[in-house]
């Protein structure tokens, strides 16, 4: 395969990226140093724990590094020694990623490989070279890690670029050597047929100059892992792409300065940042996929005018912890979609209270939710705010309104709950019912027991919640669960299969002196 590597022994160097062993750097000076012989290279460490000053020397201040003093010195001399690699042109890294001069080498690649089901055939591999290599039939082109730094200055091989890559729709160059905005200008300029684009973990520092007369059409971009950013960078950056897709996360972002009235970013992607507000996002007028998992985020305060077109919100593992921050959902109208799973809210299971909270959403937590689901949690959910006012039902009423969201409404639409009066039907105890549970094998009515306890559950609980004891309790996630009401040992005693996971078991009949066995199965 052909390759092309630059070392140190070429010419001007300020402003490359390089890498010496697993250390990137980038050359802010290349000169004498007053008092020393021979050539020095002024290097600013993009890899942190390398910096000993800040680019000067007895005084004198040679260079100036970009990242920010509070994180420590970034600046060292070094020679310019054959060790230091420098990057490559995007056609120098595409030939050498896709383009097989020797078919022979092939050979060296494994021809079979294990399979689930043994072992899988590698067929026709230098058929796939062959097309490769002729890289105006690539679509897709994948350059990862190639230390591409641009399409270069030589005026053949940006010919040459333009022409090979002239079909490219999906271009990845995540960590990779370039380091200003100019280079992508150039790569963008080359690759007219351009919709997807990756430059994640590239050494690009703010400010960010853009040509304002140059407008592109990217669809999507990936902007990951890119700290030296400020938000005010990716939103011009986006701008002039024109994308509606946009992932700008791991990047150590802490505010959302501002967003311009005729950003229409569709898809945004800010995934394990370290945000705590995201009012400023709520002017967007079409942005429709919000995704700010793994972020720091404790409370959301949404007006009714915010988010007009939002259709899906990921806040999963973030410090969500307050009901009032999901009632301010219902402000968005047009959420379908909601994600909060791993939150210290949703530590226990509040499926039915989200559901019943936010009657806009279709999904939640990736499920849909069906018709059967929501009448059924919306019920349960007026159950469980009744008994937690305990009182006469006209003042159970009032208490809930006050206290819980939609209240009235589902009232209306399903009824006041019973409430029960008197002290000792208010009592934990009426509510429970104490019950045997046994795991058996084989067949449920005569199988051989192999554990038995006692327990004290909740009438109403949802079928599923109890899932939890029975799988800890079977060891499997293999089981039927069925319940009976009779006296076991009886021949005539009947067993109802619990084959519905929203139900409560109270719907199955449940009672003191019930006995659910779990039925191991293969």
């Amino acid at each position: 395969m052909s390759t092309t590597l630059q070392t140190a022994s070429d010419s001007d160097k300020v402003g490359r990226c390089f890498s010496v062993n697993s250390d990137v750097g980038i050359v802010r000076y290349q000169g004498p140093i007053e008092g020393t012989r021979g050539a020095w290279l002024g290097v600013e460490w993009i890899t942190s724990n390398r910096g000993k000053h800040d680019g000067s020397k007895d005084g004198r201040q040679y260079f100036r590094c970009h990242q920010p003093p509070s994180n420590g010195p970034h600046g060292s001399f070094i020679r310019p020694v054959d060790r230091l690699v420098f990057g490559q042109t995007l056609l120098q890294a595409a030939k050498h990623r896709y383009i097989v001069d020797d078919l022979s080498e092939l050979k060296d690649i494994p021809q079979t490989i294990d399979g689930r089901r043994g072992k899988i055939e590698a067929v026709g591999l230098d058929k796939i070279a062959k097309q490769q290599s002729d890289l105006t039939s690539l679509t897709v082109l994948g350059l990862d890690s190639c230390r591409v730094e641009g399409i270069g200055s030589d005026e053949h091989e940006v010919k040459e670029t333009r022409t090979s890559l002239r079909n490219v729709c999906s271009l990845s160059l995540a960590n990779n050597f370039m380091v200003n905005w100019t280079n992508v200008e150039d790569i963008l300029d080359a690759l007219p047929k351009l919709k997807t684009l990756d430059i994640s973990a590239n050494h690009i520092f703010s400010p960010v100059s853009i040509d304002s007369t140059k407008r592109y059409q990217i669809d999507t971009l990936r902007i990951d892992t890119m700290p030296l950013l400020t938000w005010t960078d990716v939103v011009d950056i986006s701008k002039q792409l024109q994308t509606k897709t946009l992932s700008y996360g791991w990047s150590q972002l802490q505010n959302i300065a501002r967003v311009p009235e005729d950003w229409q970013i569709e898809e945004l992607s800010l995934e394990s940042n370290l945000l705590t507000d995201i009012a400023a996002l709520g002017t967007l007028p079409s942005l429709r996929v919000l995704n700010l998992r793994l972020n720091p985020l404790t409370t959301l305060d949404i007006k009714p005018s915010q988010f007009p077109s939002m259709h899906t919100l990921n806040l999963s593992h973030t410090q969500i912890d307050s009901w009032p921050t999901i009632d301010t959902l219902t402000n968005i109208s047009t959420l379908r979609a909601l994600n909060v799973l791993h939150t210290p809210l949703t530590a226990s299971d509040v499926r039915y209270q989200i559901i019943s909270r936010l009657p806009q959403i279709t999904k939640l937590d990736g499920t849909v939710i069906t018709e059967k689901e929501r009448t059924e949690m919306e019920r349960y959910y007026l159950v469980q705010c009744a008994r937690s006012v305990g009182s006469s039902e006209q003042q159970a009423l009032e208490m809930m309104i006050e206290k819980y969201p939609r209240i009235r409404e589902l009232v209306q639409k399903h009824g006041m709950p019973g409430v029960n009066s008197g002290k000792q039907e208010n009592k934990l105890k009426s509510r429970l019912a104490k019950v045997t549970i046994q795991v058996v094998q084989d067949d449920v009515l005569h199988g051989s027991i192999i554990c038995s306890e006692s327990r004290s559950l909740i009438r109403n609980m949802m079928v599923r919640q109890l899932l939890p004891v029975v799988i800890k309790l079977a060891k499997t996630r293999i089981f039927k669960v069925y319940l009976c009401n009779d006296a076991v040992d009886s021949k005539d005693c009947s067993w109802t299969i619990l084959d519905n996971e929203t139900r409560s078991l109270s719907f199955y009949g449940i009672q003191d002196g019930s006995v659910l066995r779990i039925l191991l199965t293969k």
